[in-house]
């Protein structure tokens, strides 16, 4: 059976069963350019990792280390059972920031992390995760002058968190609607229509998590979609899942 990764909580706790283990530490705010540190164990069976439109700096335990940018399908990567993969999510609005290269070019790809970052500051990062004891003091020094431009943090907040018009968040924004969707797709790597598209999955896991009872239109409704049938062709499209696989 498929091990799905739907994004991951919004709080640390431990996703364990039998075959796997996954444990997140939430950082404080977004000043650091991260939102948290992750671990997981992978277990029996395929690994299943859906759009959360983040990028993550993942090291293994099998020695390699690399960024995964934002994806806009999934990802079904193949890892050996008993592999440990150690995490760094990068903040939405902060990852140009955080690799210096623009977001749209490390979009549904992955990079050595050698190949991305100054020399000591991948051997940091790199031995930081694999010891499991990068926090925010760590990325702090390690980023000491990063800055997130506050038009495209508040841009994706509005964009994920409720149904709006990119014309409606470009006037929030002060920005015209056509540069605010090039400025998005530059320090994010996505645009504002997938951060919407994306946004939305991911308000449909949570519910469907919070509430196991409710009916898929009721998911539906509630995060945002026309209809049933709306969910529906997202879910296939961005998952590979029908709706009541991925939420079930």
């Amino acid at each position: 059976m498929d091990r799905t990764l739907p994004g991951r909580p919004a709080d640390s706790e431990d996703l364990e069963d039998k075959h796997s283990h996954y444990r997140e530490i939430v950082f404080a705010g977004s000043s650091t350019g991260f939102l948290c540190r992750w671990t997981h164990r992978v277990g029996g069976g395929a690994q299943r990792v859906i759009p959360d439109n983040h990028a993550d700096f993942i090291v293994s335990s099998t020695g390699r280390s690399w960024l995964v940018g934002p994806a806009t399908t999934v990802d079904l990567p193949a890892l050996s059972p008993g592999t440990v993969l150690h995490g760094a999510r990068i903040h939405t609005a902060a990852l140009r920031s955080v690799t210096g290269v623009a977001g749209s070019e490390l979009r549904d790809t992955a990079m050595a992390v050698d190949d991305l970052l100054p020399g000591r500051v991948a051997r940091a990062l790199v031995g930081s995760l694999g010891a499991g004891e990068f926090d925010e003091l760590t990325a702090h020094s390690l980023w000491p002058c990063l800055t997130v431009d506050p038009r495209v943090e508040k841009a994706v907040e509005l964009l994920t968190a409720a149904t709006t018009t990119v014309d409606t968040v470009a006037d929030r924004v002060a920005l015209t609607p056509r540069h605010l969707r090039r400025l998005v797709e530059q320090e994010t790597g996505l645009t504002p229509k997938t951060l919407q598209v994306v946004g939305r999955l991911q308000r449909a896991v949570r519910l469907a998590r919070r509430a196991p009872d409710a009916t898929l239109s009721m998911v539906a409704v509630a995060a945002g979609y026309a209809d049933q049938a709306h969910l529906s062709r997202d879910t296939r499209r961005m998952t590979g899942l029908t709706p009541g696989s991925l939420l079930g």
